[in-house]
């Protein structure tokens, strides 16, 4: 079975010790703010936004850039594909200011996404998968026209690139650094 990379890891890690999320992940019926929340497929095939903790939001004008990992298909015990990305996304910016409970909407000027959300779909005999979601600060030289061709794609990102993603890879050849916040669900 792959291991987890680095970064998952590390992400994983930080949520048990702490138990507190960096980020929300926000569908229509549901909005992800614990770790390791479960839900049903429903509820997680429009593509949701993000909101980003005033504890770890950087000072503006900051962009973010973020990614979402299946880590577990196609089946936990057995997750030869994992991760597989399932979003991606650059130039996420701070809207307004922080909500009463000390958190901030992420929204993209870019009309679409690297890598568009691709809704969770484990198999009906799996047991759950977890979907996280990890942030960055991104740097002034990563715009996503840059992201696109330091990746190797094109407009589009079909399914071919997304399973056994090489995280370490991307990360390194991004220069993403330590992510500064995650949080996870399981489907």
């Amino acid at each position: 079975m792959p291991q987890d990379p680095a970064t998952v890891k590390a992400a994983l890690g930080e949520l048990e010790k702490t138990g507190k999320a960096g980020l929300q992940i926000h569908f229509p019926d549901i909005v992800i703010t614990k770790p390791g929340t479960q839900t049903i497929k429903a509820a997680t095939q429009p593509a949701p936004f993000i909101s980003i903790s005033s504890r770890i939001a950087k000072s503006k004008p900051t962009k973010y850039f973020s990614m979402c990992l299946d880590l577990d298909a196609p089946l936990p015990s057995f997750n030869f594909m994992s991760p597989i990305l399932h979003e991606m996304q650059a130039n996420l910016t701070g809207q307004g200011e922080p909500d009463a409970e000390g958190w901030i909407k992420l929204a993209s000027d870019d009309e679409k996404p690297i890598a568009h959300w691709a809704p969770p779909g484990p198999p009906p005999f799996s047991s759950p998968h977890r979907y996280i979601f990890m942030i960055w600060e991104q740097s002034e030289d990563l715009a996503s026209v840059e992201i696109r061709k330091r990746l190797g794609f094109g407009e589009t990102v079909g399914l071919r690139p997304r399973p056994r993603w090489d995280q370490d890879a991307c990360e390194k050849k991004l220069g993403l650094g330590k992510s500064l916040g995650s949080n996870y669900f399981t489907v």
